[in-house]
């Protein structure tokens, strides 16, 4: 074993790793995650230059990442004893196996905590923040609270039906699906002023840089009351995209995961999975089960024509005004993540061993790092399949996913958080420009951009 410090210019690569202090390949795997993540290396950078001039860096959690960082930077292989001090950690907890996703949010409210007060904060990056919507059934009226989530828990198995959830879409549209609170679990309407049915929900108002997903692999067996792990495959889609839409119960925008493959994924689930009794309103017949699905089937492909004939029509008016028939792809209402890290667990609860495949930004190819070794996937993306229409990556050791934020989403955002006049005034050249050319403006002008989206909060609250 090499000493600290030493140099590892051998790696044909040009990445090194972290040393295992015993058992901490979990704490490595999320150290290469930041340390490839240049919005995160970025920020520890300019915490250190705005903070940690004149005080104890030994006892700086953010100034021992900037250290690591320098290392791997330098290609020299480091240590991570003062990152697990820093963390409150004994000499014998490093020869513990941890949970990385509890790590995870550890290092980012330990960062979070020191640097209060800050221009930056690493907390502006991960979190994402949701509405919980209670609303009632009768007089619609709905109480909202907002809850700030640095990663995001997805089933493996469906609650419902306890079945194999196969895909990230899927478990998507589980984690966000609405419930109902009906028979002996009626709410009391103040408004209503009786118990009623209420609809309980999340969703997203507005979406973090970088997008983190925990697939819950560790549950409890109630037959040994232990816990365990699942082994699920589970389809990993290699880009997700995310769309703008107007809530009309409360007039409010909200991000859905696009309908591309998010229903395809749902509809595919659905088909796989054995039917069994939900417990909902009413014990309703099969028989009026299946006459609701057909219509609902038949007004779906009533849909699908009318959408048909309007593409055609689309198609067909703009061949002769000489313009693209391609759908024109906002940035302010389309956003897309792309994966760039996995942080994969072989093991059973309580033990195992983790290790990460990461993407560099600027490259198509991956990389597992595995402690202190590193080496080039060769057939990662080769073996990718096409799940639902969309790119994707089948894995049964799959824990922690990290998706970036494509950088046309970001810089558009950067547009409308500093510069609204200059982008209202852009708006109305662009459109000023294409009436005077005899030309109709695809992009609507707004006057005045009052409201530009707001900073994240720098609070982190825990997942439900």
């Amino acid at each position: 074993m090499r000493n600290s410090g030493m140099r590892n210019n051998a790696n044909p690569t040009g990445f090194v790793g972290i040393y295992n202090q015993g058992a901490t390949c979990y704490l490595n795997t999320l150290l290469q995650t930041f340390y490839m993540s240049p919005e995160v290396k970025d920020t520890i950078i300019r915490l250190n230059e705005q903070r940690f001039k004149k005080t104890n860096k030994e006892a700086s959690i953010t100034y021992q990442l900037k250290e690591l960082f320098a290392k791997l930077d330098a290609r020299e292989t480091p240590r991570t004893n003062l990152i697990t001090r820093n963390l409150g950690m004994s000499r014998d907890d490093v020869y513990k196996q941890q949970d990385a996703e509890e790590y995870f949010r550890r290092l980012v409210n330990k960062v979070s905590k020191e640097t209060e007060g800050e221009t930056c904060n690493i907390l502006q990056i991960f979190q994402s923040k949701m509405i919980n919507s209670q609303m009632c059934l009768e007089c619609k009226v709905e109480a909202t609270t907002q809850c700030d989530f640095l990663d995001i828990p997805l089933p493996v198995r469906s609650n419902d039906r306890g079945t194999h959830i196969q895909n990230v879409n899927a478990a998507f549209q589980d984690f966000l699906k609405s419930s109902i609170l009906d028979g002996d679990n009626l709410c009391y309407c103040d408004r209503c002023d009786k118990k009623t049915e209420l609809e309980i929900r999340y969703y997203f108002e507005k979406l973090p840089q970088i997008f983190v997903l925990q697939l819950k692999r560790f549950e409890i067996d109630h037959f040994t009351m232990s816990m365990k792990k699942m082994h699920d495959n589970i389809e990993i889609p290699l880009k997700m995209t995310f769309q703008k839409k107007r809530n009309k119960n409360n007039d409010k925008t909200e991000w859905c995961l696009s309908s591309s493959g998010s229903n395809e994924a749902v509809e595919r689930q659905r088909s796989s999975s054995p039917r069994s009794g939900r417990s909902g309103r009413s014990g309703r017949s099969r028989s009026h089960e299946s006459e609701e699905s057909l219509k609902l089937q038949r007004n779906k492909n009533l849909q699908e024509s009318k959408e048909a004939n309007f593409s055609r029509q689309q198609s067909l008016g703009g061949l002769k005004r000489g313009r693209s028939s391609e759908p024109r792809v906002n940035p302010e209402n389309d956003t897309t993540y792309n994966l760039f890290a996995i942080c994969n667990h072989a093991g059973e609860f309580g033990g195992g061993h983790y290790v990460a495949h990461i993407r560099p930004e600027s490259s198509s190819k991956w990389y597992c790092f595995d402690d202190s070794h590193v080496a080039e996937v060769e057939d990662f993306v080769s073996e990718a399949c096409r799940g639902n229409g969309v790119p994707c990556i089948r894995s049964s050791t799959a824990y922690l996913l990290m998706y970036r934020k494509e950088k046309a989403n970001i810089m558009e955002e950067s547009v409308g958080d500093t510069d609204t006049d200059a982008k209202a005034h852009r708006i109305k050249t662009q459109r000023l420009h294409e009436v005077n050319r005899g030309q109709q403006s695809d992009e609507t002008f707004y006057p005045n951009l009052q409201d530009p989206p707001g900073k994240n909060c720098t609070r982190a609250k825990k997942q439900r």
